[in-house]
């Protein structure tokens, strides 16, 4: 008896890691070619990206995408059964000098992308240094399937309330173009310490329509000199809400045992992640 019992329990473990869907956001701090050079740090960053259904990388410096190329197919090459896509926007910015991009890396037999969005601040005041791109995904385990619309900003820090502000602009041309039930925000925010308050913060419709996964006391900066909540992962709608089994600051310097100094070579932020049972 205590065999069977043994048995059905290991089943249902498996059938909740089957279904569930992990969702990420991770500024990468100039991810490049030269970054992926480093063969060490090259495979931590793989390591980390391999952990995701769909995570949204963010200070991406690299307008041939060769070093997203790279990625790819590291993941590719060591992870056969687990094959990884991306999607990037166009190199975003007001300097000529200095431009990021933002991707999607995403694990295709989870993730179906069903369109991108680049949205354009043109007619409302030009607020946002880099504006948010947006993917509308299908995420599914073997069975069941949930659509939901990925916002990702990564904030001009002396600018980070403003834009937080304008994300309404970017919400409402997303459920005008796509019509998701369920949305989520993600991103570095810059939306803590000296860039944002969180009275001013509370204030926002990002922060109120939406539900904050990562909480104003969380840290998800990589050194032990700062407590900041730069990153953040709000969410909306309902059934989306229901699905999610875990939230909260993935320390890749704690899992991977890493030294300080080495965490930080991979950048100075940590992902920030939830996951959702399909």
């Amino acid at each position: 008896m205590m065999c069977v019992f043994t048995l059905l329990v290991l089943c249902w473990s498996s059938v909740l890691v089957d279904s569930s869907v992990r969702i990420g956001a991770f500024n990468i701090k100039h991810f490049g070619d030269s970054k992926m050079r480093d063969s060490v740090v090259a495979d931590q960053i793989k390591r980390i990206v391999s952990g995701y259904d769909i995570i949204l990388l963010q200070e991406v410096r690299d307008k041939d995408e060769s070093s997203l190329v790279t990625l790819r197919n590291m993941l590719q090459s060591d992870l056969p059964d687990k094959k990884f896509q991306f999607v990037a926007s166009w190199p975003l910015g007001r300097s000529s000098q200095y431009k990021e991009q933002y991707a999607y890396f995403y694990r295709t037999k989870t993730v179906t992308i069903i369109d991108t969005y680049q949205f354009n601040d043109t007619n409302y005041g030009d607020v946002f240094e880099r504006e948010p791109f947006s993917v509308f995904v299908r995420v599914a385990s073997k069975e069941r399937s949930l659509e939901l619309a990925l916002i990702g900003l990564h904030a001009q820090p002396t600018n980070a309330m403003a834009e937080i502000n304008a994300l309404d602009h970017v919400v409402l041309a997303v459920l005008a173009r796509w019509q998701p039930k369920n949305l989520v925000v993600l991103g570095d925010l810059n939306a803590d310490c000296r860039y944002a308050k969180e009275a001013d913060l509370d204030a926002t419709s990002v922060f109120t329509d939406f539900t904050p996964l990562i909480g104003h006391d969380a840290d998800t900066t990589v050194k032990t000199s700062t407590t900041c909540a730069y990153d953040r992962i709000n969410v909306h709608g309902s059934e989306l809400k229901q699905k999610i089994i875990q939230h909260g600051v993935d320390d890749f310097e704690k899992n991977m045992g890493l030294t300080s100094t080495e965490a930080y070579d991979v950048s100075d932020h940590f992902p920030v992640d939830f996951s959702i049972d399909v």
